[in-house]
């Protein structure tokens, strides 16, 4: 799966780069993000529902999916940070962030780790230690900047 970790104080997004199938891991270098037209959307969930997902949220009179998307995650939109899903009857619904958060397989660990102080990166190395789909490489995205940062 993955583990995504916003640190609302230091507006900044960790995201991991492992990517399963089944029990096995596929890669720890994987990108899980989308950049479309200057927004940024950092996405668990299903590989191949990424870029449905996206283009379901920007669809301006979207229709309910044939198929379930199985994806969520936390978008930056002209400087704001969201928590995005798609509802049961397919709608997609976008929920501002002004507060740390997380999602993914390794939500719990992550969020855990930023109640006790660490930054996004530390709480995503953390989840990485406990949950077996989160792993590799960590990638920081700065929202004041817009753009990733070495950590």
């Amino acid at each position: 799966m993955t583990t995504i970790a916003y640190d609302h104080e230091n507006k900044q997004i960790a995201v991991d780069g492992r990517t399963t199938t089944g029990q096995i891991i596929a890669t720890d270098k994987a990108i899980k993000w989308i950049e479309r037209d200057g927004d940024y959307w950092f996405l668990c969930g299903s590989v191949c529902d990424r870029e449905k997902f996206v283009d379901h949220f920007l669809d301006e009179s979207p229709q309910k999916p044939d198929q379930e998307i199985e994806c969520s995650g936390i978008a930056v939109r002209n400087g704001e940070v969201y928590y995005c899903v798609i509802d049961n009857d397919g709608a997609p619904r976008a929920t501002k962030i002004d507060y740390s958060d997380a999602m993914g397989s390794g939500y719990a660990f992550a969020l855990a780790a930023m109640d006790h102080g660490k930054t996004a990166r530390e709480a995503v190395k953390y989840a990485s230690t406990r949950d077996s789909a989160t792993g590799g490489r960590i990638r920081v995205f700065d929202v004041n900047k817009m753009k990733f940062v070495k950590s």
